[in-house]
């Protein structure tokens, strides 16, 4: 039992010989430490606004006469490179006969020989609309404010079009819109 008790003394021994050796233990005035604080930021994009779901070109446009609808507005939020593109989602780009009945594209029915075009401006210049999404803006970081912009499509009819005379009968085009961040 003695050699136990013994043991629990050599600790108390160590400290009474340093302090009597002079070695001190002293309280410090003041400590300081630091952190890093570190954050990544994610590539990011809002659509605030898209085009209207459905866009009326025109009615009752007359053969040798052009109408232009627009402007279709995007309005968008990133802190990144970004693309606006369109595209047409079938077709080529033209105008088949629709049955609004049966929600669906006639199969075996009339369509324009040429294209919807679109444009940037009111005034032009004109392209027309493919299956393949073509660029129509880019940018690079907007800010919290973003930005809007601005798209016009226009048709031109001929004598080769065939008025619809069946009711729920009309044109009809699908447009694609994609928006996003360039990496």
């Amino acid at each position: 039992m003695v050699a136990k008790s013994w043991w629990c003394l050599v600790p108390l021994v160590a400290v009474i010989t340093a302090l009597t050796l002079g070695w001190s233990v002293q309280a410090a005035d003041f400590a300081s430490s630091q952190s890093s604080v570190t954050v990544t930021i994610a590539p990011a994009l809002e659509v605030v606004q898209w085009p209207d779901p459905m866009v009326v070109l025109a009615t009752g446009l007359a053969p040798g006469a052009s109408q232009v609808a627009g402007p279709l507005g995007f309005s968008l939020r990133a802190n990144a490179p970004w693309v606006i593109q369109v595209s047409s989602q079938s077709g080529g780009g033209h105008l088949r006969e629709y049955d609004t009945n049966s929600s669906s594209y006639v199969s075996s029915g009339h369509a324009l020989s040429r294209p919807v075009q679109w444009s940037l401006s009111e005034t032009g210049p004109w392209t027309p609309l493919t299956d393949s999404p073509v660029d129509l803006y880019d940018g690079g970081p907007t800010g919290d404010s973003g930005v809007q912009r601005q798209l016009y499509l226009r048709t031109e009819a001929t004598f080769d079009y065939v008025p619809l005379g069946s009711p729920g009968r009309e044109y009809r085009l699908d447009l694609g819109y994609t928006v996003s961040l360039v990496y």
